[in-house]
């Protein structure tokens, strides 16, 4: 049906919040989630769709499609819901790098002072 509609109608009707969500729902759940999500906020609302409508536009044109679904995911994991924070995250390419978790060893040594040292009262001095 939108192929015989006129172009500035068809722009028109992919920039309202049905034509996003179809277009969310394309790309994958983390993309339908983030944008869910992100909406949510009712008074800034009107804002974080035009930020949606441009970053569908930036999408379309920088050829992003691909890495969005990714990036909404890595953007979801780090409870970032903004949008220029997931442009940030497309660009630096953060949603394609592995997370390293360095796990740290824990010395055990007589001299160290413990969690407990702190929660005992002090001896009174001699």
């Amino acid at each position: 049906m939108d192929e015989h509609m006129p172009p500035n109608h068809r722009l028109f009707r992919e920039g309202t919040l049905e034509g996003l969500q179809t277009w969310a729902q394309s790309l994958g759940p983390s993309t339908v989630t983030f944008l869910q999500r992100s909406l949510e906020d009712k008074r800034h609302f009107a804002s974080r769709l035009k930020a949606a409508q441009l970053l569908r536009r930036e999408a379309q044109k920088d050829n992003w499609q691909g890495r969005i679904e990714s990036a909404c995911t890595h953007a979801l994991r780090l409870n970032c819901l903004g949008f220029d924070r997931l442009r940030g995250i497309i660009r630096t390419n953060a949603d394609s790098r592995l997370s390293t978790v360095t796990t740290v060893k824990v010395i055990e040594h007589e001299n160290l002072r413990g969690a407990d040292y702190f929660t005992t009262t002090p001896e009174a001095p001699l």
